[in-house]
């Protein structure tokens, strides 16, 4: 058994006795939490300016005038948000839209082929 401060302790002039087993016992549990939160977490990045730029420039990617064409088809309205994402090696363009009714819409497109993806309400 071994003797360290511990900082409750020694501000109360004690010492704690610290067993090596308690890491284990509460470290080993709150290590492992710390793990599967860090599994459940989506593979997905927000990429800057400069990253899109030298995307589009090197033809990767499709500009984001003509994305933002056919979201419109999809939901006609005010451009609010958009954001260009890489969720699981995929480039995705995230557009909001605040249509006529008030309803803000998240509309997903391939940013790569332009392929419409999903539509939803934003609540």
């Amino acid at each position: 058994m071994t003797l360290a401060y511990h900082w409750p302790a020694a501000a109360a002039g004690m010492r704690a006795i610290r067993h090596p087993a308690t890491f284990l016992w509460i470290g080993g549990p709150c290590l492992v939490l710390v793990c599967l939160m860090a599994m459940t977490q989506p593979c997905q990045a927000d990429l800057s300016q400069d990253d899109v730029l030298r995307l589009t420039r090197s033809g990767h990617i499709i500009e984001f005038p003509a994305i933002l064409e056919k979201a419109r088809r999809h939901h006609s309205g005010k451009l609010l948000e958009a954001e260009l994402e890489k969720e699981h090696d995929r480039y995705i363009y995230e557009i909001d839209i605040l249509d006529d009714q008030g309803t803000v819409w998240e509309l997903k497109f391939d940013a790569v082929t332009g392929d419409y993806i999903t539509a939803s309400e934003e609540k």
